[in-house]
C-alpha cells in the first residue's frame, strides 16, 4: 500500500508541477523582459542588442506564404525554407551578438522572436504596428507540442 502512495505522489507532483515552469504569457501594455509597449522598432532593437547579447541567443524572422505568392525571405542569403512552393515557409536568425544595425529583413517584418539557448522552447515574441511594439509573448516549455 506505500509503495502505491509513492507511485502516486510521484505521478501527480510530476504531471501538476509543469504549468508552473510553462507556458505562454501575452502582454499589451506596459514593460516585460527589457521591452515597453509603444516602442519604436529601432528602440526595440537597441534593447536586444543591450540585453540579449553574450548570451548565445538568436533573432528569428519567420514568413509563411499562401498559395501562388513568393516568400519574402527567399531571397535572403541565410534564410533557410522548407516546404512545398504551395506553401512555403521561411526563416531568417541570426545570434544577437552578430547583428550591427537594424535592416532588412529584420526592419520589413512585424513579428521578431528572441530563442535562448535551452533544451526547451524558451522564447520572446516581438509584435509589431505600424512601427510600434504592440504585444510581447513570452514561450516555456518542456517540449514542442504536436
Amino acid at each position: 500500500m506505500r509503495i502505491l502512495f509513492y507511485v502516486l505522489i510521484i505521478f501527480v507532483m510530476s504531471s501538476c508541477a509543469m504549468p508552473f515552469i510553462e507556458g505562454t504569457w501575452r502582454y499589451y501594455e506596459g514593460e516585460k523582459y527589457g521591452f515597453v509597449i509603444g516602442d519604436s522598432k529601432e528602440s526595440t532593437f537597441k534593447k536586444i542588442k543591450l540585453n540579449f547579447s553574450n548570451r548565445d541567443s538568436l533573432l528569428i524572422i519567420r514568413d509563411y506564404t499562401e498559395t501562388g505568392e513568393t516568400n519574402r525571405l527567399e531571397s535572403f542569403e541565410l534564410s533557410e525554407c522548407r516546404g512545398p512552393a504551395t506553401q512555403r515557409s521561411c526563416y531568417y536568425r541570426l545570434k544577437v551578438d552578430e547583428l550591427s544595425v537594424l535592416a532588412s529583413p529584420i526592419s520589413d517584418f512585424d513579428r521578431w522572436e528572441i530563442e535562448f539557448p535551452a533544451e526547451w522552447v524558451n522564447s520572446i515574441h516581438l509584435i509589431f504596428e505600424n512601427g510600434m511594439l504592440k504585444e510581447i509573448i513570452r514561450d516555456r516549455w518542456l517540449y514542442e507540442r504536436p
